[in-house]
């Protein structure tokens, strides 16, 4: 992620998460950029880090917040999140009798790779 080219009007991306519920995206749109700092039309009181893009809030954290440059890059981490708890699951209970031999040698090749 380039976080050295933030720019003025530039249009940013928030996952929320509802408890209970389904989380969504919001927009952002930024307008004023400082040496460290950038702000957001929407709410002009919160400060991002123009490095991390990360709003910490120091008194709440369950406050604080990451933005993206796209919408892409959250429905990526939702995909690589369902694809590991998919994984999990489908594992995690012991050995599985419905895997040939062949399968999880391939399946630890593809692991390795890493």
């Amino acid at each position: 992620m380039d976080t050295n080219n933030i720019e003025m009007g530039q249009t940013l991306y928030r996952e929320v998460e509802n408890r209970g519920g389904e989380s969504y995206i919001k927009k952002y749109t930024v307008s004023k950029i400082g040496n460290k700092y950038f702000y957001l039309l929407e709410d002009e009181r919160l400060h991002i880090n123009k490095e991390t893009l990360r709003h910490e809030d120091k008194v709440y954290s369950q406050f604080s917040f990451i933005l993206y440059l796209s919408e892409q890059e959250i429905l990526d981490r939702r995909e690589l999140a369902e694809l590991y708890r998919f994984i999990y699951n489908y594992f995690r209970y012991g050995t599985r009798t419905d895997c040939t031999l062949t399968q999880l040698r391939e399946i630890k090749s593809i692991l390795e790779i890493r």
